[in-house]
């Protein structure tokens, strides 16, 4: 199954930009499940969940955040920001006429998927799926995002690109050669001069330029209101496990043993486990 690949003028501090996004079954009725990446990741991540949701009978979304993917990057690196992505997002749905989405968000994603569900618009998220987030990060987990976003790097063959990548997602151990490789050749495009680069705007990092202290999204998530099925890593070091327990007394909770940050939804415990959450009514 393919997805239908296509793209949309979104306005951005009064500048319209381009966002790409995929639709999977797209003739499928009912409420869509609308899939947001992680800080340098992009829509090709959700492939596996999107095409086991629209063969279940679901029309699904995965889109690129600007600065990733196919979207547009932005001039201002300063625009690379939570409400920035939040008010694409719901700019995005309001643009294809979805009064209501079940919201699929891997980290970054997650927490745009709580900043909307917790805002004017939250209407719009009828059930909400963390992927390995919640409502404290440790510092010492941003910093060691840290070290890597907002770099540059080249590489002459996706050999090289998988190698460096198998360095800054320590969190699948577990991980095929094979599927390592698909995930290079993803995370990835080619240069004019040749060879490849990753495919995300190094100026996403900025605010990681300065230490990051300990983050805390206890008043967003206060304010959410969507069910919520909390998933977890149990090696992931963005949700510790004291988090995700404190979160599970109003929200459902997953863990996936030999999986850090964060599961790839690509398996089946993994994909059955969102399958079965946004089934219910």
């Amino acid at each position: 199954m393919a997805p239908k690949e296509d793209v949309c003028e979104v306005p951005i501090a009064g500048v319209p930009r381009r966002v790409a996004y995929s639709i999977w079954g797209e003739s499928h009725p009912g409420v869509p499940v609308f899939c947001v990446h992680g800080l340098t990741r992009n829509r090709t991540d959700f492939a596996v969940l999107a095409e086991a949701l629209a063969r279940a009978g679901r029309r699904v979304i995965t889109v690129d955040v600007v600065g990733r993917g196919d979207s547009e990057y932005l001039t201002d690196k300063a625009q690379y920001a939570i409400p920035t992505y939040a008010g694409m997002c719901v700019q995005l749905l309001n643009a294809l006429g979805l009064a209501a989405v079940d919201w699929v968000g891997t980290s970054m994603g997650g927490i745009i998927g709580m900043t909307v569900a917790a805002s004017a618009s939250g209407g719009i998220v009828r059930r909400l799926v963390l992927n390995d987030i919640g409502v404290f990060i440790p510092s010492e987990a941003s910093n060691r995002i840290g070290t890597y976003v907002g770099k540059d790097p080249r590489f002459t063959a996706l050999d090289e690109a998988q190698a460096y990548l198998r360095g800054v997602f320590p969190g699948w151990p577990g991980m095929a050669d094979a599927e390592w490789a698909a995930f290079a050749a993803d995370s990835c495009e080619g240069v004019p001069e040749g060879g490849f680069r990753l495919r995300y705007d190094p100026g996403i990092g900025r605010a990681f330029e300065a230490p990051v202290g300990d983050v805390d999204l206890t008043s967003v998530w206060d304010r959410v209101a969507a069910p919520t099925l909390l998933l977890r890593g149990a090696l992931s070091d963005v949700l510790p496990a004291a988090t995700a327990a404190a979160m599970a007394a109003r929200c459902e909770l997953v863990e996936f043993d030999g999986v850090g940050h964060a599961p790839r939804l690509t398996s089946r415990a993994e994909v059955d486990a969102v399958a079965a959450f946004l089934s219910r009514s």
